[in-house]
Parts: C-alpha cells; structure tokens; sequence
C-alpha cells in the first residue's frame, strides 16, 4: 500500500494549481494575474506583484538551515497551515480521524473539527509525560490517518522519546501518517528527528520560523518530508 492510498480518493487525480512562468528578468504585465502594473512599495520592497508560491532563495536558505534536500521542503503560512494542509488532504470529511496527546498544542484538534474529522485523544503519561504505547495500540483505528506528536511537548516542555516515535512510524507505515511537530526543538538539546524522513516513509516534521528565530510577525512555518508527501501537498 503507497501514501497515495491515504490521501483522500476525490484528491488522488486533482492537478495542482501551476502559474505561468515568465522570465524574471524582464518587466512583464501580466495582464492574466491582473496585478497593478506600477510599483507600490513598501519599505523598499514592491508588493504589486504576486509572490512564488515557493520562493527559490528561501528554499534554498530553509534547506541548508534543516539540513534536508530542496524538494524536501513546503514552506507554509506558520506551521497552523501546515497542520490544516496535512488534515485536509488525508482526512475524508465526516469519516476520518486524527490521534493526539492531550496536554498539547490545540491547533491539531481545531483544523479537525473544521474539516470535519474525528480527535482520538490519547493522554500523555501522568509521570513522564510521554506517549502511552499500549493504549494507543488499543485505540488506534483505520480511520486515523494522522498521528500528531508534539515534541518538545507544547505545554509540557519535555521531548518525547525517539524510540516511540519510530515505533509509530513502523507499525502504522502505511496506515497513518506520523506528523511530529518540532515547534521548539532548537531549544532541546536533541536534534531534529528530520534526517528520518527517508527512512520511514509516513513521517512528516513541522518547523516554525515563529519561536527560536524570532519571526512570529513573519507566520513562516515549514514542512519536511520525503518528496511524495511534499508534492501531494503541493
């Protein structure tokens, strides 16, 4: 079974939205966009144009940053798109689901209710704060398309241990999508679990721009995963 069966049937045939590309290096008007021919700036920058969808300098500066390939990559509107982008393209409206463990960032659970899908709620251990394997096992149904795990914890603050999380990848590959949200890990002192990627097909890791780097006002959030995955949310 691919990733390809995971996503939504009414979404595996669909052709992304692709914008014409012209030659940068000339002073089109692009009259099919309908953007305002004259410049309009704003602290030097022109803001009458459309932006890429991807920027090339920003990928290329966010791969070298995460260590990762380019195609690796989606750079997001704050890791809040990113979550809804993953939701939206696995979960079938009214049918599917998403695990999470409670106490942890409330996001994954708002984007399912406005997409319609079931929230498994697993809670994380009393003592250590860490993810109760057994039960998810006993919990765990073919409607959970995606497993959000928060680590370091939002609003625990802990790592969850990287044995857990390879142990999800594994028994679910290719029945759910492991989505591990790393929204604070500059701060720990573990590194990214990104370089796994390619190992286990189901993983996905969520970067923020938001937190140690300081750029909340930017809401820039990153996707990073295998290119199958990148492509699909494209």
């Amino acid at each position: 079974m691919s990733i390809i069966n995971l996503i939504r049937e009414d979404l595996r045939d669909f052709l992304p939205y692709s914008p014409k590309t012209l030659d940068e290096t000339r002073d089109w008007i692009r009259l099919g966009s309908n953007e305002l021919p004259w410049e309009v700036s704003f602290a030097g920058t022109a803001l009458n144009r459309y932006c890429k969808q991807q920027p090339p300098a920003l990928i290329k500066a966010c791969s070298e940053y995460y260590a990762v390939k380019e195609e690796e990559i989606l750079v997001t509107r704050g890791s809040d798109d990113a979550i809804d982008c993953l939701i939206r393209l696995f979960c079938k409206s009214g049918f599917d689901a998403i695990m999470t463990f409670p106490p942890t960032f409330v996001m994954y659970k708002v984007y399912a209710k406005l997409q319609a899908a079931d929230v498994i709620e697993i809670p994380l251990t009393k003592n250590k704060f860490q993810l109760d394997m057994p039960l998810i096992k006993t919990r765990w149904t073919e409607k959970v398309k995606l497993i959000f795990a928060c680590s370091p914890g939002n609003p625990t603050g802990n790592l969850l241990n990287e044995s857990d999380i390879t142990d999800l990848c594994d028994r679910y590959n290719n029945k759910s999508i492991v989505v591990l949200d790393e929204a604070y890990i500059e701060f720990a002192d573990q590194k990214s679990l990104s370089y796994l990627i390619n190992k286990y097909d189901n993983l996905v890791v969520l970067r923020t721009f938001s937190k140690a780097l300081g750029l909340a006002g930017a809401r820039m959030g990153a996707v990073i995963a295998n290119k199958l995955i990148i492509n699909l949310l494209m």
